[in-house]
């Protein structure tokens, strides 16, 4: 695939935040969008409040959330094997596992006055690990949090993985996320202002977040820990703006982090990313809509020259669109077929390096409760894509998977 046509795909997933249109079937009285970790207001409005149990007390109102998701997965994978002669040969392989990808439990307060709010939220599997755990106020045009929780950065980094109708976030999260340090969760500080007048308005965060170093890194495994008692030189910088429209949030992002090419080493990286989200209904259909489009700078690269000092520029573009059928209100039975597709540029200099992941399924189930989906998905990497990466020895796979979930 040639620059040209690399920077046409490109543009033409992200195009798409110039052309989403304002409302799609604009229904008034549509179910609001409910995401109990895009939004961490302390004073959480009616269209975030969570589905777990809660208890009022005159200390305030305590809420206890979780969710559990069970997969079933049937991939076909290659690997590269030697013969006796030490001849290389691409070996098929077929599995199939059953998982359990999540299970969550979490708690959340607020007090009398919706002044200050506070949650703690763990992963069970695998053992106890903590995901958030954050102290916030809130007054009505400004709101601080503090403790680890989702970096502001990216509106599909920030969303509920049960509020996305995929099964997983795939392929490009991975790699944002674990290689390039993108997002994610860290421990820090933001402060949010908006102003909004019928359900139209802007907010601008801004914050700071611990940053991590590289321990070691084994074939696929990539160890971090996060800075401490280093310099003042060990935080990144994030900032994020937003104008909300009834049924559509658009949204830029920045962020300056603190990145780790080698072990015990590290540098400023900067990422920006324009992006939109549109969840709207009409007479018991609903369509949903995330476009993202991102670019930053990446330690990991194609073999260079040892003069040349630029980092490689990475870009990347997501597209989810899922439509429904049914779910009006809230345990509502519905349908909703959806289709996603993820591209990613390692290199924008260097052709033939592309990494991709399509996905096609279906959910149905019980809506804001439970789901039972079925997804086919497909990724594959160009020949030149960076072994710096090291996401195995040849990660091109197919995967057919049936997963149920539920929150509560």
């Amino acid at each position: 695939m040639s620059r040209t046509t690399k920077c046409l795909a490109l543009a033409w997933i992200v195009g798409g935040l110039a052309t989403v249109p304002r409302t799609v079937w604009a229904d008034p009285k549509a179910d609001p969008k409910a995401d109990p970790e895009a939004d961490p207001d302390p004073k959480p409005k009616k269209q975030t409040k969570r589905s777990g149990a809660s208890l009022s007390t005159k200390l305030g109102d305590a809420e206890v959330s979780g969710r559990v998701l069970a997969r079933a997965e049937l991939m076909r994978h290659y690997e590269t094997e030697f013969d006796a002669a030490g001849v290389p040969r691409e070996k098929t392989i077929t599995s199939f596992d059953v998982s359990v990808p999540s299970a969550r439990l979490g708690a959340r307060y607020r007090s009398p006055t919706g002044l200050i709010a506070a949650e703690v939220e763990a992963e069970l599997t695998d053992g106890p690990e903590l995901r958030d755990a954050w102290v916030g106020a809130r007054t009505e045009h400004v709101t601080a949090q503090a403790g680890q929780f989702k970096v502001p950065f990216s509106a599909i980094e920030m969303e509920s993985r049960l509020t996305l109708p995929t099964a997983s976030r795939g392929l490009v999260h991975d790699i944002l996320i674990d290689r390039l340090e993108v997002a994610g969760r860290r421990p820090g500080v933001t402060v949010t202002g908006r102003e909004r007048k019928k359900k139209r308005g802007w907010s601008v965060t801004a914050g700071t977040f611990q940053g991590s170093v590289l321990v070691a890194q084994d074939g696929t495994d990539r160890d971090t820990e996060l800075f401490s008692k280093e310099s003042l030189g060990t935080q990144s910088f994030v900032a994020r703006a937003e104008y909300a429209f009834p049924n559509l949030t658009l949204g830029a992002g920045w962020e300056q982090r603190v990145g780790t090419p080698a072990v015990g080493e590290s540098e400023r990286y900067f990422t920006a990313g324009l992006d939109a989200v549109l969840d709207t209904s009409y007479r018991g259909r609903g369509l949903r809509l995330w476009v993202e489009g991102l670019l930053g700078d990446s330690w990991l690269e194609h073999s260079r020259k040892p003069t040349d000092e630029e980092n490689a520029v990475f870009a990347t573009a997501r597209l989810i669109a899922a439509v429904r059928f049914g779910g009006a209100v809230k345990l509502a039975p519905y349908l909703e077929p959806y289709g996603a597709v993820s591209v990613f540029d390692p290199d924008t200099a260097v052709a033939f390096d592309f990494a991709a992941e399509e996905a096609i399924g279906v959910n149905v189930g019980l809506w804001r409760l439970a789901r039972v989906g079925l997804e086919a998905s497909i990724q594959h990497l160009e020949r030149n894509f960076p072994r710096a990466y090291d996401l195995g020895a040849n990660p091109n796979r197919w995967n057919l998977l049936v997963q149920a979930a539920a929150e509560f």
